[in-house]
């Protein structure tokens, strides 16, 4: 007897049977998707927390092979990536943009956009100096040696400000200045 033959067949049987099962489970899945996925959701909803430990535990035993091949993975594939990031920013450009301007309010202020809105209704959305409703969002004025919020200024009044090096005797001398011109 051919053993290549029965090998062969044996390799067949398998493919057949491999083929005839995927196909079941794909006509199985297609006519039962939603009750599927919303057993999938309720499954990951009772389970958070285990599913989190487990995706950190294959982190911590895999980490180099895992940030390896996303290496390999994104060099291979450097237009697609591109691609796939300038449609995300599109699609969430509105978070990118708060997202950043939340961490420079941190970065620079120490402060959260919460305090940021809470300044904000405390002053009616003036500016603190003028008293102007602005058209764009009011800048935060702050001491450059203590690093504390003073409160919210439009943009001419914070360079204002920020041009008379927040020096009170130089904003003295102007006052004095324009009275004594009366135009």
């Amino acid at each position: 007897m051919d053993f290549r033959l029965l090998r062969l067949c044996r390799r067949n049987r398998l493919r057949a049977f491999a083929m005839s099962s995927t196909s079941y489970d794909k006509a199985y899945y297609l006519a039962n998707k939603e009750r599927i996925r919303e057993y999938q959701r309720e499954y990951r909803k009772k389970n958070a927390a285990r599913i989190k430990e487990n995706y950190q535990r294959h982190w911590d035993a895999h980490k180099e092979k895992i940030l390896e091949r996303s290496r390999v993975w994104r060099n291979e594939n450097l237009e697609r990536k591109k691609q796939s990031d300038r449609e995300w920013y599109l699609k969430n450009t509105q978070l990118v943009v708060d997202r950043s301007w939340a961490f420079t309010l941190k970065k620079r202020y120490g402060i959260t956009p919460e305090y940021y809105a809470e300044l904000d209704v405390s002053q009616d959305g003036k500016c603190k100096v003028c008293g102007l409703v602005p058209n764009k969002k009011l800048s935060v004025d702050h001491c450059h040696t203590t690093n504390k919020v003073r409160g919210l200024l439009c943009q001419p009044c914070n360079m204002a400000i920020g041009l008379l090096k927040d020096d009170v005797q130089i904003i003295q001398s102007l006052l004095d200045y324009l009275s004594a011109s009366k135009c």
